[in-house]
């Protein structure tokens, strides 16, 4: 994948209040430091913690918040923010930092390649 191409980053949120912001500003950070055309989109899935003022608050470029009224589960968000993505590639990673946001930049490089090359 070319650094040209734009990326659709999904990150589903249910009550994450202690790790989202976190997140989802390490993901805009790495994105603008290796000058990723990016979108990150957040999915509340109706979180009963402080998930959803958080989200409310953050100013992060690029950022786009849905909110579930109630929870519909982890695959509803999926597929809510797939319908919403602007952009041909999708990234999906969770809201708790379980996944090495710092690696996106590395799996990109590889992303479009076949598995011969």
């Amino acid at each position: 994948m070319s650094q040209n191409n734009k990326i659709s980053v999904i990150i589903p949120v249910f009550n994450e209040e202690n790790s989202v912001s976190g997140t989802l500003t390490s993901v805009s950070n790495i994105m603008k430091e290796n000058h990723i055309d990016h979108e990150i989109i957040a999915i509340n899935d109706g979180s009963s913690d402080n998930s959803t003022n958080i989200l409310s608050g953050l100013r992060i470029a690029n950022l786009n918040v849905i909110h579930h009224p109630v929870n519909k589960g982890y695959g509803a968000s999926l597929k809510t923010a797939i319908k919403e993505a602007k952009h041909p590639w999708i990234l999906i990673t969770d809201a708790d930092g379980t996944y090495p946001i710092n690696s996106i930049p590395e799996l990109l490089r590889h992303a479009g390649k076949s598995a011969e090359a």
